[in-house]
């Protein structure tokens, strides 16, 4: 499900912030929620070909972690992008738990963020695919664990070219 029609900016180059809305799937009819993205666009970027690079932080982290990855992204000429995934407790078990107004539960896979947030750069960076490398530390490790192994089953349409587990400790099952 895409959401964001229309004119887009593309990402600039440097460091830099953005929300982005995204809508939770489930048998209630959906929820509507709001994510922070943490960007680096190292300067050798070619709008062309380069890959992007999603990388997921531990536990009490947020994207903006993603300052420890920028030498690998200004090696790769590579988007660096990270998702801040501590919403509502439910990180890093790879759901989403979210409260409505109504003090209803609206329950979700991560999958399905990780999907929206590859269409809104996509739309951004104004490409029709984007070779995509996932990597994760400690709680992000783990999740990317999981994620691949839930991938092996229900595809979808993200052409992740490598997955990378960092410190995920002896977690492997999804929970």
């Amino acid at each position: 499900l895409i959401i964001y029609k229309g004119f887009s900016q593309s990402i600039p180059f440097g460091n830099s912030q953005d929300s982005v809305n995204v809508f939770i799937d489930d048998s209630l009819g959906g929820l509507l929620t709001s994510f922070q993205l943490y960007y680096y666009k190292p300067t050798n970027y070619d709008s062309g070909s380069s890959p992007i690079l999603i990388f997921i932080h531990g536990l009490g982290g947020s994207g903006a972690s993603i300052s420890t990855l920028t030498n690998i992204a200004d090696r790769r000429a590579a988007l660096l992008i990270g998702p801040t995934m501590d919403i509502y407790n439910s990180w890093p078990y790879g759901y989403l738990n979210i409260k409505d107004s109504n003090n209803c539960y609206h329950f979700s896979w991560y999958g399905v963020l990780l999907k929206q947030i590859y269409n809104r750069i996509l739309i951004k960076e104004n490409r029709t695919s984007i070779p995509t490398y996932l990597t994760g530390f400690s709680a992000g490790g783990q999740f990317t664990t999981r994620y691949m192994l839930i991938r092996q089953g229900i595809p979808d349409s993200i052409p992740i070219k490598m997955a990378v587990s960092v410190n995920p400790a002896s977690y492997t099952f999804g929970t």
